[in-house]
């Protein structure tokens, strides 16, 4: 476990009376009025699109535990992650900085900073326990975004993976999504009274798409189909366990994903290579005391969520060297649209993978409300608001 050096607690600070009376207000407005600090749950589906889920559309999966959190929370429409890369974007996550402003670029070559802060720092600063259950190689503890988690839970030697290991040397070891989720059990049954923050990572969407049975049959022409509805299945498991032992109801409920998958669009079978919706559109839903239900197609970022978990418990946005995004709780308190004053999307996209293991060149995105800019080999200009698919591309006019 470590703890904030200098630097970390400076940058921290303590909840200034201004910053924690605001967002006692705010909460007061969304009707939350939890009788002691809020959990937290975050949740991430690897390599999820958000038009392969229910709450989104999609007819022909199964998420169930999706529908239901879509049904009772709040769920935004157009959220975009900042790169189609596992660790550079749980990191995004976690800090609410970009790539280049938190320093990590691709999986396997980078680690998480030592100075970063991430806000299972911060919570844990705040007394809350602090654990986290990944999936998968790219998020091992030795990339270092353990930082601030009192129990991170990176073991992958179970059986669940044996279909998968015949494939292992090509892809990244993981574990599924059921392994995941009884780890998460085993220590949410010891773990000590109190608040808590848990990370809960699953990696199953993500090739190879070998969805275990029934999945595997009912999903047998769309594996990754069959994939997620056993993820969903796996975390309605989790969800279940907080409710029996009375948790939910004092608990926000983060779902989301780090990057989509290409699955054919634009030539791109699986991600990282290029910076298309297919890759880049996310899903988002919140659940949890105060949140109403709801949804908004205002442009969002992942940026936004490490800003908008301190802003719901009343904390303060620590000054960093980067601004990180901002919250999103305004929006949510103005049913989905954008109150008066909140800022002008903007944001930045890019991919160094190409250059780093196929020695292509990478790509970067700019995006401004709903245009999108790419620069790159052959350079594109969408209006993702006319054209989501990104069929006419407007570079040359």
């Amino acid at each position: 476990m470590r703890s904030l050096n200098a630097s970390k607690r400076e940058r921290r600070g303590r909840r200034a009376s201004a910053g924690l009376l605001a967002g006692i207000s705010l909460l007061a407005f969304l009707g939350c009025s939890a009788p002691e600090p809020a959990n937290v749950v975050l949740i991430t589906f690897d390599t999820t699109r958000a038009d392969r889920l229910g709450p989104y559309g999609y007819e022909e999966g199964s998420t169930p535990t999706l529908d239901r959190m879509a049904q009772q929370g709040f769920t935004f429409d157009a959220h975009m992650t900042p790169i189609p890369i596992t660790l550079p974007a749980h990191t995004t996550l976690l800090t609410g900085l970009t790539p280049p402003a938190h320093t990590v670029r691709d999986n396997g070559t980078f680690t998480v900073p030592e100075d970063a802060l991430t806000l299972a720092e911060i919570l844990q600063e705040e007394g809350y326990d602090t654990s986290a259950f990944v999936a998968s190689f790219p998020l091992e503890e030795q990339f270092n975004l353990d930082q601030g988690f009192g129990h991170y839970d990176d073991e992958f030697s179970d059986h669940s993976t044996a279909p998968l290991r015949p494939q292992m040397d090509i892809f990244f070891d993981e574990r599924r999504a059921g392994a995941v989720v009884d780890a998460a059990l085993r220590y949410h049954r010891e773990r000590r009274p109190g608040p808590f923050f848990t990370f809960l990572h699953f990696f199953d969407p993500h090739q190879p798409q070998l969805p275990p049975s029934p999945y595997d049959v009912q999903f047998r022409a769309q594996p990754y189909d069959g994939e997620i509805a056993y993820a969903d299945e796996q975390l309605g498991r989790f969800l279940n366990f907080l409710e029996e032992r009375g948790d939910l109801d004092n608990t926000l409920v983060i779902f989301t994903s780090d990057h989509g998958e290409g699955l054919g669009e634009h030539g791109e079978v699986s991600h990282a290579m290029l910076l298309h919706q297919a890759t880049l559109r996310i899903p988002l839903i919140l659940q949890g005391p105060g949140v109403s239900q709801g949804r908004t197609s205002e442009w969002t970022f992942s940026t936004q969520i490490f800003a908008t978990v301190l802003d719901y418990l009343g904390l303060d946005t620590p000054e960093l060297p980067v601004e990180p995004g901002h919250s999103l709780l305004p929006l949510m308190a103005n049913e989905g649209e954008a109150p008066e004053g909140w800022p002008r999307f903007n944001a930045y996209f890019e991919t160094i993978a190409p250059r780093a293991s196929q020695g292509w060149a990478q790509q970067v995105g700019f995006m401004r409300e709903s245009w999108r800019l790419v620069e790159g080999p052959r350079p594109t200009l969408y209006d993702l608001d006319q054209d989501p698919r990104e069929l006419d591309n407007r570079h040359a006019q």
